[in-house]
């Protein structure tokens, strides 16, 4: 993506408060007159589609003088700015980030106490909030302002390994909060790699659980930051094994951290968590808290509405992952249109291409499961017409599955058989693919070079449940979640063959 579908996308992700407040800000500082940039800015933000011809006839008409490029780049450093501002009062990052710059500015100026009184200020949040690095960074510049001060006295000399102590201190649970991102990282590694397609990666994963988190002892984690990812950590394994019960056991434990000082005000760490719960609650069959989970995130998005780009996603894919895996249940018609509304004004509503992938892929499986094969097709061509889908990628077996049963449930049987063929081929050449799931593509082959009405339908089907039972313990948890949607279609066959 060059420079100039970037900025157009910066632009396009800004919501009208964040615009409104780059306009008024870009006139302030110009004196109550409107800049060039920001005629640029109403250029891109015109486009409803980038369109690399269009985008430069318009510039032209408007600034065929004017050096282009250049003002580009005031745009783009104003936006930054602007926005910077606007999110200021709801984050502390930038606030305490912005007091280090003022504070360097201040010791330039040779104005010490000024600046140790503002570091003081900064660093009594930050220990509260457990932040370690920025507690490290505020002691280097306060042993910097004590070296400025000139004076060797023995009070200097106490005060500067006082802080030298804290430095070693906070690098310490600084380590351990490294070290446990690190063991998440190594399971997230091996989910996003075609080993979730293999036997192999359920012990893979339990080796990381017992070898390298169970062997640390959460009693012994001084502070709510590493206790909190030591369980985060947890979670994300215990969900990656699908051990249901636990995922839910321990998230909870993480909810419970939240009533304490250094999580009180970390919206975002909150949002994650909640979006958790509500897969827990999915997958325990807890509707009542599901529903109830649900209200509160929304009065939470409500709240705080800086938090919507990045997590309106998530609970649109979560309330389509709870009608999913209850279809016997129908979401409102007004939610569901909502979630359609922000598939098709992605740019607006989701933060990138994958999310609005996701989001297609999860309306996809809610109407697949209610037999809506059409509409899930329609979805699926979303995805596929744009890009090529790797077989490394986001739900590559899914996704060539569903589009395949969708084909042969709407009739359209050579197509169909050509897909399956091409994916088999496909699956043959990777190393550890399961060959239940060969297998499974084989039959299914079979089926559809069937009448629909051939009793040998019904002897086939059979063979796929026999075959979906006895993989249970062989496939990889991840896999047969993802793989859920076609025991509900084979259901649906064999009730139809019966009848």
């Amino acid at each position: 993506m060059n420079k100039q579908d970037n900025l157009y996308v910066l632009i396009k992700s800004m919501d009208k408060h964040e615009k409104r407040f780059f306009k008024l800000y870009a006139k302030l500082y110009n004196q109550n007159k409107v800049p060039h940039y920001v005629h640029l800015f109403e250029i891109f933000d015109s486009l409803k589609d980038f369109n690399h011809t269009i985008l430069n006839d318009k510039i032209q008409q408007s600034f065929s003088n004017k050096n282009v490029s250049q003002l580009k780049q005031y745009l783009r450093e104003a936006i930054y700015t602007s926005l910077k501002l606007y999110h200021k009062k709801n984050n502390p990052v930038i606030q305490d980030y912005e007091s280090l710059s003022t504070v360097k500015i201040l010791i330039k100026k040779n104005l010490l106490e000024q600046a140790e009184k503002l570091l003081m200020t900064v660093k009594k949040q930050a220990k509260k909030d457990e932040n370690f690095g920025l507690v490290i960074r505020i002691n280097n510049e306060l042993i910097t302002i004590k070296q400025k001060q000139g004076q060797r006295t023995l009070d200097i000399l106490k005060q500067t390994t006082i802080l030298v102590k804290e430095i070693e201190f906070y690098a310490s649970q600084h380590q351990q909060c490294a070290a446990l991102a690190k063991i998440k990282l190594k399971v997230a590694q091996l989910i996003f790699s075609k080993d979730k397609l293999g036997n192999t990666f359920n012990q893979k994963v339990k080796k990381i659980l017992n070898q390298e988190l169970l062997v640390i002892d959460p009693k012994t984690l001084q502070g709510t930051m590493p206790k909190y990812l030591y369980y985060s950590v947890l979670s994300f394994i215990y969900i990656t094994l699908f051990k249901k019960a636990q995922y839910l056991e321990t998230l909870e434990i993480i909810k419970s951290l939240f009533k304490l000082p250094a999580l009180q005000h970390r919206y975002m760490v909150r949002c994650g968590t909640i979006t958790n719960i509500l897969q827990a609650y999915i997958y325990n069959k807890r509707h009542e808290a599901f529903h109830t989970t649900l209200e509160e995130f929304d009065q939470l998005l409500e709240k705080h509405p800086h938090l919507k780009p990045p997590y309106l996603y998530w609970r649109y894919v979560r309330e389509l992952e709870f009608y999913y895996f209850n279809p016997k249940e129908k979401i409102p018609e007004k939610n569901l249109h909502k979630i359609k509304e922000v598939c098709t004004n992605a740019n607006k509503h989701l933060t990138n291409q994958t999310n609005q992938n996701s989001l297609l892929f999860s309306l996809a499986r809610h109407h697949f499961v209610r037999k809506e094969y059409s509409l899930a097709q329609d979805f699926l061509l979303k995805i596929t017409l744009q890009q090529k889908i790797d077989i490394n990628e986001f739900h590559f077996i899914e996704i060539h599955l569903i589009n395949i049963i969708c084909y042969y449930e709407i009739e359209a049987n050579e197509i169909a058989q050509k897909k399956a063929m091409a994916l088999q081929r496909q699956l043959k050449k990777q190393e550890d693919i399961p060959p239940q799931l060969l297998t499974f593509i084989k039959i299914l082959i079979k089926i559809i070079k069937l009448d629909k009405h051939s009793f040998k339908i019904s002897f086939h089907l059979q063979r796929l449940v026999e075959l979906m039972q006895n993989s249970s313990q062989i496939l990889s948890s991840l896999l047969k979640e993802d793989l859920y949607f076609l025991q509900i279609w084979i259901d649906h066959k064999s009730e139809t063959v019966v009848k």
